[in-house]
């Protein structure tokens, strides 16, 4: 929840957010991307977003492990 919450956070107050997620599947499995998530307002003030996703690398991936694993 954490994570998550950093995320939203980052999206409110910057407008984007870049880093490595780790998703959970339907089966609950997980999978690790790098996401650039981006929110865009529209002239009648309508939010929408958007998320570019690309493969981590192994580095990545450990790193963020390291990261996630010192969230409360």
């Amino acid at each position: 929840r954490t994570a998550f919450k950093i995320v939203w956070d980052s999206i409110q107050s910057k407008g984007f957010w870049s880093g490595i997620v780790k998703n959970l599947t339907k089966d609950g499995n997980f999978y690790w991307v790098e996401a650039m998530i981006l929110r865009k307002i529209d002239s009648s003030g309508r939010v929408t977003y958007a998320s570019v996703r690309t493969k981590p690398t192994r580095e990545q991936i450990e790193a963020a492990e390291a990261l996630y694993a010192t969230l409360p």
